[in-house]
């Protein structure tokens, strides 16, 4: 129980309750930042945006593609070890949650998640800035990143037009 209202002011409070504004949307709801719609979830999966597990989030931050690594509160010492090291030597950040694997898994719509990785700037700094406490130096870089995609976003398009337009 205890969990954050539905937008529309109704619901149990249970963790997995129906919202009243999408009945056949099955809305995850937890207490404090970190919840989503299970829609929303697989369009993130699908797009890439959220990898979960230690390889995968091992082989995103090999990649320089992941821009937050993100751990449960009660992920084992070999766990928060490799994740620390994936992000060391790089601007990756790496941030404990004030949640267990059990809520986080449930947020995602696993049974269970320790570590996962956010590999879109804009997401990531949504996450970290709805966190209680948001780390200051955190919150400063995916900014930087996130404007420097939504920059380049912009050039390339203006470099579409230029090119369709016949300018150079």
């Amino acid at each position: 129980g205890g969990g954050t209202p539905c937008r529309d002011g109704e619901g149990s409070g249970d963790l997995l309750s129906p919202c009243k504004e999408s009945p056949r949307v099955s809305r995850v709801r937890h207490t404090g930042a970190f919840y989503a719609s299970k829609r929303g979830n697989i369009i993130s999966r699908k797009g890439g945006n959220i990898v979960y597990g230690e390889e995968t989030v091992g082989a995103q931050a090999r990649a320089c593609r992941a821009r937050l690594i993100i751990l449960a509160s009660d992920a084992g010492g070999h766990t928060v070890r490799r994740a620390k090291s994936f992000a060391a030597g790089t601007d990756q950040q790496c941030v404990k949650l004030p949640y267990s694997k059990d809520e986080l898994g449930i947020a995602i719509g696993r049974s269970s998640l320790a570590i996962a990785a956010i590999t879109d700037a804009a997401l990531a700094l949504a996450l970290v800035k709805a966190l209680p406490k948001p780390d200051p130096a955190v919150v400063e870089m995916l900014t930087y990143k996130s404007d420097r995609f939504k920059r380049r976003q912009q050039e390339a398009k203006a470099h579409q037009r230029n090119v369709k337009k016949g300018k150079k």
